[in-house]
This record gives structure tokens, sequence and C-alpha cells, in this order.
């Protein structure tokens, strides 16, 4: 016999949801494991948030839809920034089976620092690919160089909606905060009006606590393009504080 979900109500009385941090804290005390004012649950080794409350085991990203919404969802629910321990409110989002695989880390067999393109060497050419969904790969073309195998990548990840964090590293502390976001849509690339009326796209990458200029560029996937391989020649190491 299974046991029955939590309600929202029975939540909101346990515990209290910090909606910017993500956290949940203990109303009152309840015993050694849930003292009042600290941090419920346990972080597992794949950085998810767990918490048992009446002898059911939830996912402290599920319970956030519960406290929020009224219900637990029914949909699977991502982290936006690919940080299972980000629970905070504008970092999860529900989405569908095909949604969810289009803001999947990068492989750890990928070589060219950029999911879904690879060197094909029995024609000596670069090539892109993308999934449109599930099991259905399209391919994108072959290429003399490697940065046009990765425009032709772009511009497909874009008309299909991935997810800005694609086909990165997990935890990049430069993808992880959603306060970083900006209106390119892509970390290290923003807009520069020139006085004239063009715009050109600038291209950055923090390093050391200092920002890095990169170059101004036509196009904002020239400017892209750039940011990408700062990232792979700089091999920027992963956190997990978010």
């Amino acid at each position: 016999m299974s046991l029955p979900d939590i309600t929202q109500k029975d939540l909101k009385n346990l515990l209290r949801y910090y909606r910017g941090t993500g956290e949940f804290i203990w109303k009152e005390t309840r015993g050694i494991r849930a003292i009042k004012g600290q941090r419920a649950g346990h972080q597992n080794k794949n950085g998810y948030w767990s918490l048992r409350v009446n002898l059911k085991l939830y996912l402290l990203h599920r319970l956030a839809f519960l406290y929020v919404t009224g219900e637990l969802p029914k949909e699977r629910v991502d982290h936006i920034d690919r940080n299972p321990g980000n629970n905070s409110w504008k970092n999860l989002r529900l989405v569908t089976h095909s949604e969810n695989l289009r803001n999947a880390k990068l492989r750890k067999d990928n070589s060219s620092g950029i999911g879904g393109v690879y060197f094909d060497k029995s024609r000596k050419k670069w090539a892109a690919r993308i999934s449109i969904s599930p099991n259905k790969p399209k391919n994108l073309g072959r290429f003399d160089t490697k940065e046009l195998a990765i425009k032709a990548r772009i511009e497909a990840q874009e008309k299909l909606n991935y997810s800005n964090c694609h086909g990165t590293k997990l935890n990049n502390p430069e993808r992880l905060a959603p306060k970083q976001m900006n209106s390119s849509g892509t970390i290290g690339v923003s807009p520069n009006k020139m006085k004239n009326g063009k715009i050109i796209w600038k291209a950055y990458i923090g390093r050391d606590g200092k920002q890095v200029h990169l170059g101004y560029y036509a196009t904002k996937n020239g400017a892209i393009l750039a940011r990408k391989e700062a990232e792979k020649n700089l091999n920027i190491t992963e956190r997990t504080s978010g």
C-alpha cells in the first residue's frame, strides 16, 4: 500500500521555502535531524536535495512546486542552470522528456567542446548534428572548419529552443547563477549600440575574479563562438554552490 502524498497545508506547517535560495527550513523542532531554523533535507552524491516526510521520500525540487502551486508536478522538473542543488524558484521549470533532453550536459567523450559537433575522421571534416526529439538526430552537415560546424549547431539550437546551458560542462560557475543571464541569451555575450545605431556584439569571460574582454563582433554568433572557444581554452572549472 502506497503512502499518501503530503499536502501543501501540511508542508507549509512543517517547513518554510525560500524562493530566492531554494532552501527549505524547519519551522519547528521534530527531532535531532529536524531542528527549528536549520536547513531541511540531505544532498545526495548526484547533487539533488531530498527529504523524508511521514516515512515518504521526496525530492525537494518537487516539493518546491507543491509549496508554491499547491500540487506535486506530474511533469519532469528541470533545473535551468543544470545545477541539481540549486532549487531557487526561478531556476525550476516543468518540462517534457524531450524538453529535458535539450538541457543536457556535455558528453565526456566530446572532443570539440560543443555538444553535437565532432570531427568525422573518415571524411576529414567537421560535422554537426542535433536531436529533434528523443532518438531522432538530424545531421546539420559537414564543414571544412570547426567554427562553421559550431555555427550550424548554435543556429539549430536557437531554432529548436534548446537551453543556453545545453552541451556545456555541468556547474560552470558563470552559467549557474540565473541573475547573470542577459538579453543575448548567452552568458558572456552582450549587445552594444554604436552612435550610428548599429549593434555590435561584445564577448567576455570571467577569470580570477576579473572580466576578460574577448573582442567585438559584427554578429551574435561570432561573439558566441569566441566565448565558447574561451571556455574551452581556459578549461573553466566547476563548483557546486552556484
